[in-house]
């Protein structure tokens, strides 16, 4: 029984049959020992929390309250939690994690005398060209805009050979410094690219 129904209504004076008072306490009983079915509760009404027996699932705040634990259900329907409603959560890490270290690897050059060492910057950024019997021509191909790199020239065993270095290179101090022709030294430039064919360049060390 959803509603509760008055069937008789009493009037003072009148005889009360014992059939209409059962009639009204039986549809009483009936409503509150079943279950409300859209019950017309006034908008403003406040239900205690005692009074809700609700069944939770889940964790509030780490812990699952208990039934009854919500103080007012309020004409908007919304339910107030009581205590903390903190919610939080452990990261856990299964196994332990690895880093691998990367070495950079160095490309090596041996040109003959009078040949042109290029350069590929897709194989890495160290490169070490060993010179010949004779001056080189250096180029570069496949650059990235960005993109550092490091060129080593190291003389052969009697030295003094010179490199013709690619086109486009701003050198710090404003010129191509003076490649070391003592045997078996290396001098190390650094470089960045800075547009399509365009270089900056720095001396990082020389005669090593």
């Amino acid at each position: 029984m959803g509603n509760i129904t008055i069937t008789n209504t009493l009037v003072t004076g009148a005889t009360i049959e014992a059939g209409e008072l059962n009639t009204n306490f039986t549809d009483i009983t009936d409503v509150v020992n079943g279950s409300l079915s859209n019950a017309n509760i006034a908008s403003d009404a406040a239900i205690l929390g005692s009074k809700l027996n609700l069944a939770i699932s889940g964790a509030i705040g780490g812990t699952t309250p208990a039934a009854g634990a919500f103080t007012t259900l309020a004409a908007s329907s919304t339910l107030a939690v009581t205590g903390a409603t903190t919610l939080s959560s452990t990261l856990g890490v299964t196994g332990v994690a690895t880093f691998k270290k990367t070495v950079q690897t160095v490309t090596a050059y041996t040109p003959a005398a009078a040949e042109t060492a290029t350069i590929d910057l897709t194989t890495g950024n160290i490169h070490s060209i060993t010179m010949p019997a004779g001056n080189i021509t250096i180029a570069i191909s496949n650059e990235t805009v960005g993109q550092c790199f490091m060129i080593e020239i190291t003389q052969d065993a009697t030295g003094s050979k010179t490199v013709t270095w690619f086109t486009t290179i701003k050198w710090a101090g404003g010129s191509a410094p003076t490649l070391t022709t003592t045997a078996s030294k290396r001098d190390t430039f650094g470089f960045r690219v800075t547009g399509t064919d365009t270089y900056d360049a720095f001396v990082i060390g020389q005669n090593i």
